[in-house]
């Protein structure tokens, strides 16, 4: 069974198409040629990956891709620009939930099961660093605009936290207990200044608080039976004005 996945990467006159068939990563380079308004498609890569695929993601920079092979499990990453290149990880026992690239396209974060850690690996070296209790898998990790700082939503105790990691160092810069009853997610402000957390629909509770100090500006409250979508949005520069999507529940 082959399955389109999607557009991903654009460049004058073509594009960049993924396709999986079976374990197969199959990058199609696709070319306009408006002269005689014929289409051209042409293999441009294949990679043979070593299980089913599960994920697929571009890096930001569009030079590697990472496949998931969450069954087995393992990610496995490629190079559109060294096709010899590999990288492989294995999380043996701890398995692997969910796979995304930072910001920088030289790091890749893994969750693993059961959210017992997640854990930054770098393509440059072997090294690695854990952040344990991470709160989701697929979800509450949030980066500056610039790439330079991640928050990522923990938990342990029965309690939530914020911890403040610098991408450059990979090291924790501070962490903040926040009193949600179930975080639910986490938001930079467009000047990054400030970030954004909002609670479980149940409790249906936003916060704003500084980025730096986990100082507590301001609450946002709601009714029981609605519920915050999973993105939220900052408009302005001036972080005056957040846009909230809601939605009732249907009983």
């Amino acid at each position: 069974m082959r399955l389109c996945i999607s557009i991903c990467m654009q460049f004058p006159h073509r594009l960049i198409n993924v396709q999986i068939l079976k374990m197969k990563l199959i990058l199609l380079m696709f070319y306009d040629q408006p002269t005689d308004q014929e289409h051209l498609l042409l293999v441009v890569q294949l990679f043979s990956c070593m299980d089913k695929i599960s994920y697929i993601e571009w890096a930001q920079d569009s030079e590697y891709i990472l496949c998931g092979l969450y069954k087995k499990p393992m990610i496995q990453a490629w190079s559109l620009a060294q096709p010899e290149w590999t990288c492989k990880i294995d999380e043996g026992p701890a398995g692997i939930a969910y796979a995304r690239w930072s910001p920088d396209s030289r790091h890749i974060l893994t969750t693993s099961e059961f959210q017992l850690r997640l854990t930054v690996w770098s393509l440059l070296n072997t090294a690695c660093i854990h952040v344990q209790w991470p709160k989701h898998a697929s979800k509450g990790v949030s980066f500056t605009k610039d790439g330079s700082f991640a928050a990522i939503c923990t938990r342990r105790d029965c309690k939530d936290y914020i911890n403040l990691i610098s991408c450059q160092s990979w090291e924790i810069m501070g962490v903040f207990a926040v009193d949600t009853l179930d975080l639910a997610d986490v938001e930079w402000s467009p000047d990054d200044t400030a970030i954004v957390i909002w609670d479980s629909p149940l409790e249906y509770k936003l916060r704003w608080m500084l980025s730096l100090t986990g100082q507590k500006r301001k609450i946002l409250r709601g009714c029981l039976g609605l519920s915050f979508e999973s993105r939220l949005c900052v408009l302005n520069n001036q972080n005056q004005i957040i846009t909230v999507t809601k939605r009732d529940v249907e009983r």
